[in-house]
């Protein structure tokens, strides 16, 4: 069963990518992509020698409807009636992939006895007020003197990244309590000090074994920060990006080049280019749901990320 699991994803694969007689003439990829991603999509298709032109879009659902681009990243997975505009325009609907996730975790002191804090509660303190009162941990700590927050980040780091931006740039009359510092060492070094220190940092592997608070939605679900609750959606410090694929179900219509982006869905080897963004790996699990959407491969048990 296995060897013909095997046989059967390596057919599928061959047929589906190498097909340059069936495929149209081997043009450049010109894909639509968000303005927070696009430095990293940028630096994946050269990595990869891709022949690939990134566009910056607001509007991918609308770009792809107007035939602008045949791939389109994005944070925001289609509406119902975006995918219906697109099914009664082609008479299929669009192919949705994982591509990457762009996550903030929220680091604290080992000692420190909170766990978890509201989206608010930690808006509160990293973002930009006209009061600029500092915020109290829910749980004191150890001492009067340390029942305030003391926020840290490293400076200029997320810049790419959408959440977090719109929090901590301040405009006219608002001000941050946030202490920027000048790199990850010395980041680490005020949480391992200050014991009401409390940091944010762009989520990869390396941090698991720091101690992370939970963060509260706005139903009141504790989540905590992991692959699973990233790429479900219910973290809520994190946005999921989608490579949006107009694919249509019995024929090819993407040149080579086109077909070379779609790869980096189906592939961790670029892990490190990934987190050096500041993005997170996609997960086996997302990697196997990808080869499913493109026929790679077949389901191996149901349910997953909705």
């Amino acid at each position: 069963m296995k060897t013909k699991r095997i046989v059967l994803f390596l057919f599928a694969f061959i047929s589906y990518f190498a097909f340059a007689e069936e495929s149209p003439a081997n043009d450049k990829a010109i894909i639509g992509a968000e303005s927070y991603i696009s430095d990293l999509a940028n630096q994946l298709v050269s990595e990869q020698g891709i022949d690939a032109e990134i566009n910056g879009s607001q509007d991918i659902p609308g770009d792809m409807l107007l035939g602008r681009y045949k791939i389109g990243i994005t944070s925001k997975k289609w509406t119902d009636l975006e995918v219906a505009k697109f099914y009664n325009l082609k008479g299929y609907r669009p192919t949705q992939l994982y591509l990457t996730a762009d996550v903030v975790a929220i680091l604290i002191n080992q000692d420190n006895p909170n766990t978890s804090m509201t989206v608010g509660q930690i808006g509160n303190v990293f973002g930009c007020n006209e009061d600029i009162t500092p915020a109290k941990w829910p749980r004191e700590i150890k001492s009067v003197s340390e029942q305030y927050i003391l926020p840290f980040a490293v400076s200029e780091d997320f810049n790419i990244h959408q959440r977090f931006s719109d929090w901590v740039e301040c405009s006219k009359g608002t001000y941050s309590l946030t202490q920027f510092v000048a790199d990850e060492d010395d980041l680490l070094d005020k949480l391992d000090s200050e014991a009401a220190s409390m940091v944010y940092v762009t989520y990869n592997d390396k941090w698991e074994d720091s101690k992370i608070l939970s963060i509260i939605d706005r139903y009141g679900d504790l989540q905590e920060v992991n692959i699973e609750t990233i790429y479900s959606g219910r973290y809520p410090l994190s946005s999921v990006y989608y490579m949006y694929v107009d694919l249509p179900p019995y024929r090819n219509e993407l040149n080579q080049s086109e077909q070379r982006v779609l790869e980096l869905t189906i592939t961790s080897s670029h892990t490190e280019t990934l987190n050096q963004y500041g993005f997170l790996r996609l997960p086996e699990e997302a990697i196997h749901r990808n080869k499913i959407a493109l026929k790679l491969d077949e389901p191996l048990i149901s349910g997953g990320y909705k």
